[in-house]
């Protein structure tokens, strides 16, 4: 995974009139490089830009202009990923490129502020600006200098890698659908769980919309941000160069503050979400009215294939046989069914990780009550 961010300063309200630019370059979730240099914009100096960012006139006589930067510009951005927060940074460069009759440069730009808004929901509908948007992910910056943006918008990025589990390609995707068409959606009203409110954080093992679809099958209500409303957390792995100097995520603290303050929602692992959801299914089975609900029968595994397993706990399906060799949360195997009420033969559908899972009446009261000890906690 590799990116470059990039800002500049204006010298006036005219995009054209760069005076600073500032290129820092991404790497495997780190600051790999960075560049920066002021330029002449031969242009006036408003003093309300001035009193922005501090650059004048005098500061920037002796500076290159902009055609003498061009090149590096190009050397760094070049079939690349250019991240700017916001499009102005963009066009800054195409109408200084246009100011000099330039060519400018083939790459993929991504905006960080359209990432920010679909990343947390908070800045949905406003207050994206960088600085609001670094501070909430606990990332501390010199507003206002190009590099210094240009690196802050590049923690923005990771920050929502880290958030969403989602990475640059992912991102270039995402900020070309709408805002809200996000894994947001209603629980099942039949479901097990049906009242809860779920939001995930975090890389997750299995992609964002089957965590979903599976939550909202059991009834969880799925949510995109953390808020007072929300009853259960789940976290998948942090990596923790995209965690703003921070061990948890956004998400991750603000359900912790809330519960500090008396909010009562559980903070679940992946695994600890797709147990419960398979143990919620297999106490109230999950299926369409009118389904019937068919009993399992297992093909046993093939000889010798059984003595290369490792031997692990024994799981018990709806009819009473052992299934042995079985990974805590692998699907259990599918077979034929028994006949239904009509007489017909009525195959089992797939279950959605784990879900219909089978375990141990021992197994099954222990995770329950830790569930319960936890939301108590």
């Amino acid at each position: 995974m590799e990116f470059v961010a990039l800002d500049v300063e204006t010298a006036n309200a005219g995009s054209s009139s760069i005076c600073q630019i500032g290129i820092a370059r991404f790497e495997d979730g780190r600051l790999a490089e960075e560049w920066s240099t002021l330029v002449n914009p031969e242009d006036y100096f408003d003093s309300f830009n001035v009193s922005i960012h501090g650059i004048t006139a005098d500061m920037v006589k002796d500076a290159p202009v902009f055609p003498e930067v061009i090149a590096e510009i190009r050397r760094r951005c070049t079939k690349r990923i250019v991240l700017s927060h916001t499009p102005f940074d963009r066009v800054a460069v195409a109408q200084a490129c246009a100011k000099y009759d330039l060519e400018g440069f083939e790459c993929t730009w991504l905006d960080s502020a359209r990432v920010a808004r679909r990343a947390w929901t908070e800045f949905a509908q406003g207050g994206y600006g960088l600085d609001n948007v670094c501070d909430a992910i606990g990332y501390d910056f010199r507003h206002h200098d190009a590099l210094e943006d240009a690196k802050a918008a590049g923690h923005v990025l990771l920050a929502a890698m880290n958030e969403t589990g989602l990475d640059t390609l992912g991102w270039l995707k995402r900020v070309q659908q709408p805002i809200f068409g996000s894994i947001a959606q209603a629980g099942n009203p039949e479901g097990p769980l049906y009242g809860e409110v779920l939001v995930f954080t975090g890389a997750l093992e299995i992609t964002r919309a089957e965590a979903a679809a599976l939550a909202a099958k059991v009834g969880c209500t799925v949510a995109a941000g953390v808020t007072k409303h929300t009853t259960i957390l789940v976290v998948g792995n942090q990596d923790a160069r995209k965690l703003a100097g921070h061990d948890k995520s956004s998400k991750h603290r603000k359900a912790e503050d809330l519960i500090r303050n008396g909010a009562p929602i559980r903070i679940l692992t992946e695994q600890d979400f797709e147990r419960l959801a398979g143990l919620s299914c297999e106490l109230d089975d999950v299926r369409p009215p009118g389904e019937v609900s068919p009993v399992l029968q297992f093909t046993p595994l093939p000889p010798g294939v059984a003595a290369q397993v490792n031997p692990l706990p024994k799981t018990v399906g709806t009819d009473g046989a052992k299934v042995e060799g079985r990974e805590m949360n692998a699907p259990l195997p599918i077979g034929t069914a028994s006949p239904g009420a009509d007489g017909e033969t009525v195959p089992r559908p797939s279950r959605f990780v784990g879900c219909g899972t089978t375990i141990m009446a021992g197994g099954l009261l222990a995770a329950l009550l830790a569930v319960v000890a936890y939301s108590l906690h």
